[in-house]
């Protein structure tokens, strides 16, 4: 009967900690969405986010803070995708030179898509859908059934241009994919796309204001 009452005591004081867990990163999670949301709104208000020479200079005048704050911002945009058209890691990449802007936009994806991935085990498709469309969510959903399929189709997101890598991070946290593997896939199947993504828009965008403007 001891032993009983003990084990009891123990899982109570366990479901405690959890709950006391889960309140504080609610609390955290709210307070980033707000700080985003005000960023957001400020920034477009300053038109920042017209295109990633503005945002990247507004950063350049904040120093070594900028940087800092480019790469937090790009740590949560990859989490909450609300930042279109790669704005954030096109920023942190025109902060610094070619090869550390590459590796400063790496690192910063690969935090969030582990935060991203971990948060998705922990709360399941209502964190998910909190972000993704219904229509982006079931296609992606439909597609997956297992590990097997879910690097998969981690592989073609990672690869091919255009497709939804942040959305599909998500959805393969709902399969029984392990985080050390996504890791991998990250790490194998990223970095040229990302790296020749970043120099050809960059590059590409030079050439227009250098030739038009």
């Amino acid at each position: 009967m001891p032993n009983r009452i003990n084990t009891e005591e123990i899982l109570e004081n366990k479901r405690e900690r959890i709950q006391q867990i889960q309140k504080i990163i609610r609390r955290i999670t709210f307070v980033v969405i707000i700080a985003v949301a005000l960023f957001l709104l400020y920034g477009n208000s300053q038109h920042w986010f017209d295109s990633p020479e503005v945002l990247s200079n507004y950063f350049k005048t904040l120093g070594g803070a900028g940087v800092v704050l480019s790469f937090l911002l790009l740590v949560i945009n990859t989490i909450f995708p609300v930042i279109p058209g790669g704005l954030p890691a096109l920023a942190l990449y025109m902060l610094n030179e070619k090869l550390t802007g590459f590796l400063f936009v790496m690192a910063a994806t690969l935090l969030g898509s582990i935060i991203s991935f971990l948060l998705v085990k922990k709360y399941g498709e209502l964190f998910v859908k909190a972000f993704i469309s219904d229509k982006v969510y079931d296609s992606l959903v439909k597609k997956i059934y297992d590990e097997k399929t879910a690097t998969q189709l981690a592989i073609l997101a990672f690869l091919i241009p255009g497709m939804p890598d942040d959305a599909t991070v998500m959805i393969c946290g709902l399969t029984d994919m392990r985080l050390r593997r996504m890791i991998l896939l990250c790490l194998i199947f990223k970095p040229l796309p990302t790296f020749l993504y970043l120099y050809g828009i960059t590059s590409l965008f030079q050439w227009i204001l250098q030739t038009f403007l």
